[in-house]
């Protein structure tokens, strides 16, 4: 679709729009929230030409509008690091050591501090830097959330583990909680499916480098899963050991692909690879 953000509205040109009604529309870009649906046509924060529509309205005239803000739209200065930034999407390259959510200046907080209506879409461990994404509107959170259980977002890490590792596998192994240590996962028949796959990118006598794309997103899942193989992840303190090749867990978040409803087109962010 052709459209521009002004203010809290997208304004959208009716002729790059495919769809031949309003309920239409709504179907295909919150085919997964019935309420987002409901709330935009009865609170009327969709209109065409200025004018209200229903759900059966015929898509005609010159432009659509969409609110899609309602909160302070604004953004602020910040010292976050944004490797990509659109109407829709916000996705910050997060340092090691930082956690996601629960203290006053964690992630979350400096990101809606930076635009307050920012939601977080994927998630990572506090030892593990690199991409995480966020959705800057409200009614896009649950095709976001849907996006993530139908494995529509492709996830990719760069690992630094122990030992020579060669060839590309996957390791298809359930995961649960470890009775003894309540910080730790471990594989576990009753646990959780999960799926991780990885190619060697780099491989040496004492260390390799190697690409983890998740089908699954449990917890700890790469950690966990390249440990089980004996190649565990270099410094990381759960599972691996220490390293002096370089500071911090070698785990990064390293590259993001998804389908931008709006843009109607595949979006590919990554991050240096150097560790």
């Amino acid at each position: 679709m052709n459209y521009k953000l002004v203010n809290d509205t997208l304004l959208i040109d009716i002729r790059s729009i495919k769809d031949k009604t309003i309920g239409d529309l709504l179907g295909r870009l919150f085919k997964h929230s019935k309420k987002v649906r409901y709330k935009i046509l009865n609170e009327k924060l969709l209109k065409i030409d200025g004018q209200d529509v229903l759900k059966n309205t015929q898509i005609k005239g010159h432009t659509l509008s969409l609110k899609i803000y309602f909160e302070n739209y604004e953004k602020k200065d910040t010292d976050l690091k944004i490797v990509y930034e659109d109407e829709l999407f916000l996705i910050i390259d997060k340092p090691k050591g930082m956690i996601v959510h629960g203290e006053s200046n964690c992630l979350n907080s400096l990101v809606q501090d930076y635009f307050s209506e920012a939601f977080p879409v994927s998630r990572l461990d506090k030892e593990t830097d690199g991409l995480i994404m966020y959705v800057k509107s409200p009614l896009f959170l649950g095709e976001c959330s849907k996006m993530v259980e139908e494995k529509a977002i492709q996830r990719i890490y760069l690992a630094m583990v122990k030992g020579e590792v060669k060839g590309n596998f996957v390791i298809d192994k359930p995961i649960g909680k470890d009775r003894h240590d309540a910080k730790k996962r471990r594989i576990a028949k009753n646990g959780l499916r999960a799926v991780t796959r990885v190619e060697t990118l780099e491989s040496h006598k004492d260390h390799s480098l190697l690409k983890c794309e998740l089908e699954t997103g449990r917890t700890h899942q790469i950690r966990v899963h390249l440990q089980s193989i004996g190649h565990a992840i270099l410094n990381d303190e759960l599972y691996g050991e220490p390293s002096k090749l370089f500071k911090g867990m070698g785990l990064r978040a390293y590259g993001l692909i998804f389908y931008h409803p709006l843009k109607e087109e595949v979006i590919k962010v990554f991050k240096e690879a150097s560790f």
